[in-house]
């Protein structure tokens, strides 16, 4: 019933929970290099504001330079889409000329352009739908605001609810599940800042190739390459798409060119930059890779592309450490809980001193002294 209700007043409030969700990743992502400062001597409010004041000034400074430049390039990508149209329809109308003098049955032509048809249908839904997804985007920049001001207050007191967290843990399981903590810690905090490094060098390296080959649109083209450079495996084939494309537009010449760069870049990732940065941190196998992204792309589009692979690592730990959990427990390794007991009313001897029996009368007397020293007659 309390899980019932707790699930009903979620759902009610979940349009206020996403710069909470924000702050806590923020405050996830902030709170090592607050952490070193704060060691240091630095009074934790303070360290909060020094890290504050540093991002946001190398934030600010590529925004006053990558802005202008993004807009000028989108000015010139709007200018072009006319001749890209164009290019476009006169393709299409030679394939199809090429298309229609290829001898094929008729059930199987019929096929053919049904599916060309659906591929259409299905590509203009997905330019429909980017577009959605942009201009929903725009009533969410008042939760990114937010969110910092929440980080604030949640770092200065991340170690009292640290601590508050820790003394509700089972005292007979709190050393196991603290170690737990620490494993996925490592796993996914290592793995996260490990692909946005990877991602920026990589987005870094395409801009400078098209830079150098003269191809138009390189900032725009290494922004999109170093985001999808975030998903393992498919990630460099999709960013190297509108690459391909802006290199098309100016020869052939252009494209080998800069299918070469792609392909060095990559070795540089392989040999060099994903064993340095990230490592084997998931310990993951490339099936297990490739699946999770599937499934997360399948449900949760780009989301569950970008946070499938750290899940899957999430789950893969809580296994490992459910199975050291029933291992330890066959063994008898693990703690036990104690059998209650029932409180028994305990009974307090206040007068340790043993009775002695009356003495007996001398002879010839006839008063005797009891123990109480009361005398009395015979």
């Amino acid at each position: 019933m309390a899980a019932a209700a707790l699930v009903t007043a979620l759902v009610l409030v979940r349009a206020v929970l996403l710069p909470f969700l924000l702050a806590a990743v923020l405050t996830y992502l902030l709170n090592p290099p607050v952490t070193y400062l704060a060691h240091r001597g630095v009074a934790r409010p303070w360290a909060i504001l020094l890290i504050y004041g540093a991002f946001g000034g190398l934030i600010g400074g590529l925004l006053v330079w990558l802005v202008p430049a993004l807009l000028r390039e989108l000015d010139s990508l709007a200018q072009a889409i006319p001749g890209f149209t164009r290019a476009l329809q006169e393709l299409t109308r030679n394939l199809q000329a090429d298309y229609s003098r290829i001898p094929l049955p008729e059930s199987l032509r019929a096929a053919l352009d049904d599916t060309l048809q659906g591929l259409e249908v299905r590509f203009i839904g997905l330019l429909n739908t980017g577009i959605e997804s942009l201009v929903n985007l725009l009533p969410l920049l008042l939760h990114v605001v937010i969110a910092p001001v929440l980080a604030f207050y949640m770092l200065c007191d991340l170690e009292r609810f640290r601590e508050g967290f820790i003394r509700l843990l089972p005292k007979e399981y709190r050393s196991q599940l603290l170690a737990l903590g620490r494993e996925i810690n490592e796993v996914v905090y290592g793995y996260i800042m490990g692909q946005v490094t990877v991602a920026l060098v990589e987005g870094t390296l395409v801009g400078l190739v098209m830079l150098a080959l003269g191809l138009e649109f390189a900032l725009l083209v290494a922004f999109f390459y170093a985001v999808a450079e975030l998903i393992p495996y498919f990630g460099p084939i999709i960013g190297a798409i509108p690459a391909v494309a802006a290199a098309l537009l100016v020869s052939p010449a252009a494209v080998v060119k800069l299918l070469a760069a792609l392909l060095l870049i990559q070795q540089l990732e392989a040999s060099v930059l994903a064993p340095y940065f990230v490592g084997g941190r998931l310990r993951l196998h490339p099936l297990v890779v490739i699946f999770a992204l599937l499934v997360g792309g399948r449900f949760y589009g780009v989301a569950g592309l970008l946070l499938s692979v750290p899940l899957a690592a999430l789950l893969r730990v809580l296994g490992r450490f459910a199975l050291r959990m029933l291992d330890r427990e066959r063994e008898g390794i693990l703690p036990t809980r104690r059998p209650r007991l029932t409180k028994v009313r305990s009974w307090r001897i206040v007068n340790t001193k043993i009775p002695q029996p009356l003495a007996r009368p001398e002879p010839g007397r006839g008063r005797i002294a009891c123990q109480n020293g009361v005398e009395g007659n015979e």
